[in-house]
Parts: structure tokens; sequence; C-alpha cells
């Protein structure tokens, strides 16, 4: 399967799902001589990169990320990265019902993706609907791992 430059992929490796957008261009390479299969690369190189244990839960977060390709099981077309920008989107537009309508289906109880239950609290609470906000920022710390993340989810819990 090819890819694109700045393509938002899911790779999943024995131990970890990888969400991040592609970079094609390595730094010893010139510019035009970009490999289009994971496959011609050394190392992939990811950008805006979230680090998921198998379940879902968010271990990290950071900003670039190299992975050998060889422990890549498989990758394919990150389809959350899209609802993810819509729903910020929408918050940039202060469109806190629409956010709210694209969220509710997929924030199930089963929903493991501590993200999109931290986006429906936002939306909630745009909406002045903190019970439901609070329970959508519990749900999100319980599905997230990264202590940074942890405590930007605990001061929506309890505001100063």
């Amino acid at each position: 399967m090819e890819f694109r430059d700045r393509q938002q992929v899911l790779c999943v490796t024995e131990n970890f799902r990888i969400r991040g957008r592609i970079r094609t261009v390595p730094p010893e390479s010139e510019e035009g001589d970009s490999p289009t299969t994971v496959s011609d690369l050394k190392f992939l190189t990811l950008e805006e990169v979230t680090l998921l244990d198998l379940e879902g839960r968010i271990l990290r977060k950071t900003q670039k990320l190299a992975l050998n390709p060889r422990y890549i099981v498989y990758w394919m077309e990150d389809d959350q990265a899209g609802i993810e920008a819509r729903v910020k989107g929408l918050f940039d537009r202060e469109d806190h019902e629409a956010a709210v309508a694209e969220l509710r289906p997929l924030v199930s109880d089963d929903c493991a993706d501590g993200d999109l239950h931290y986006l429906a609290g936002v939306a909630y609470s745009g909406l002045g609907l903190e019970a439901d906000a609070q329970a959508s920022y519990r749900k999100a710390l319980e599905r997230t791992v990264d202590p940074r993340l942890r405590a930007v989810i605990r001061r929506h819990l309890n505001p100063v």
C-alpha cells in the first residue's frame, strides 16, 4: 500500500498502536527522491504522534517519532484523524452542538479512545452540560496513561 506525505496513519506493532502524520522525505534523501511504500524506508517518520497500548489507552503524545518499518505488523489510513479535525474545526467556530452530534455515536462506554472522550467533555462543557462533561473527562482519564495528559484532564475535573 502506498502512502502520501502528511497522510494520517495508524500503525500497529506487536505491542503498540501508533497514530500520527507520515513524513515521506527522510533527512538524508533529496527532494523528489521520496519513497512511497513503507518497505522503501529505513525509518518511518511520524509527526504529531499518539502512542497507544493495544487496548487503545493513551501512553504518550510526542511531536516526532522514528519507527523501524520491520516492527509494523500493519498500517492503514487513520479515519479518526478526520473526525478529530472536524470536531476541532467545530470548536473553532464554537459550534459545540454539532461537535456533540459528531462525537456522541463514537463515545460509547466501550470506546477505548481517551482523545474522543476528552473532546466529548469539551463539547458538553461548551453546551453547559457539566454532568455529561465530567463523565466524559472521567472516561478520558481512565483511558489515558500519559501523566502530562492526565494532568490536563484532571484540571477539567477539578476546575480552580
